[in-house]
């Protein structure tokens, strides 16, 4: 189990992303699509079309840090959202 810092916002990037991308290409992201700092300590969400692979990245202080998990059967379910525009998800969502 992962616990982060109640002060940690978990940012969800509704748009379906390329999995291809790796820091570079989701820090871009990030500050160009949800118009957000990637050096927040926050954690970005990205999903890719079939909404069965995440990657999360995270500014661990030192350096950024990509997360990644494939669901081996099944899906991702998230709330819906405007395309392009960051949702702040909570335990609830």
């Amino acid at each position: 189990m992962l616990s982060i810092s109640p002060a940690v916002k978990l940012w969800y990037c509704p748009t379906p992303v390329d999995m291809r991308l790796g820091f570079d290409g989701l820090h871009a992201l990030v500050c160009n699509l949800l118009k957000a700092d990637p050096l927040s300590g926050h954690l970005f969400i990205f999903r890719n079309k079939a909404a069965d692979r995440l990657k999360v990245l995270y500014w661990g202080g030192h350096g950024l840090c990509l997360w990644c998990q494939r669901l081996e059967a099944g899906r991702y379910h998230f709330p819906d959202a405007p395309q392009g525009k960051a949702v702040e998800l909570s335990a609830a969502a």
